[in-house]
């Protein structure tokens, strides 16, 4: 992923956090962010590679593993990961009200939104809406006040074929947020 997708990433998971969009030269900030504290856990350490794999039937053509992000990179309080083609973000402490104002926030400019039932607390998709071949769909699930993001890149004709495998990696990766 080149360092301008991952600026927008970031910017969009940003977004979902509540924390507003950053600029270019904020995310590219010289200062160390811990990871979140909670338990040690980052968004790497929360990803069993075998698990997702299985469930995902995406395979690790890179054989590397769960990659993570440089903290340096991210916002106090997160870390991220990539494996398999996809964003994992890891933020704590999230509250019930930062998680409703991001889900509110994210829902501007065109973005769709739906709740999802049966993980975590509270949970919702979100994904670009128009046509194009790199749009981002992802979940967003607040387990007590950590929150775990995990976002994919699709074509818009995908979106629908996305969410559900995205559900079920939110599903099994979430009891770990406890």
């Amino acid at each position: 992923m080149d360092q301008w997708t991952r600026m927008a990433l970031g910017a969009v998971i940003v977004g979902v956090q509540g924390l507003g969009i950053v600029s270019v030269a904020g995310a590219q900030s010289g200062s160390k962010a811990p990871a979140p504290a909670q338990s040690g856990q980052t968004a790497c350490s929360i990803i069993d590679a075998a698990e997702l794999k299985r469930l995902t039937g995406l395979k690790d053509n890179l054989g590397r593993g769960p990659v993570p992000t440089d903290p340096a990179d991210l916002p106090k309080g997160r870390s991220e990961c990539e494996y398999l083609g996809l964003t994992f973000s890891l933020s704590s402490p999230t509250s019930t009200d930062a998680f409703a104002r991001a889900r509110a926030i994210q829902g501007t400019g065109g973005t769709k939104i739906e709740s999802v039932a049966g993980v975590g607390d509270e949970a919702f998709y979100w994904w670009d809406s128009g046509p194009g071949s790199s749009n981002q769909v992802g979940i967003a699930v607040r387990a007590g006040s950590r929150q775990l993001t995990v976002l994919d890149m699709t074509s818009s004709d995908s979106v629908a074929s996305v969410k559900p495998r995205l559900l079920t990696i939110a599903k099994s990766v979430a009891p770990k947020l406890r």
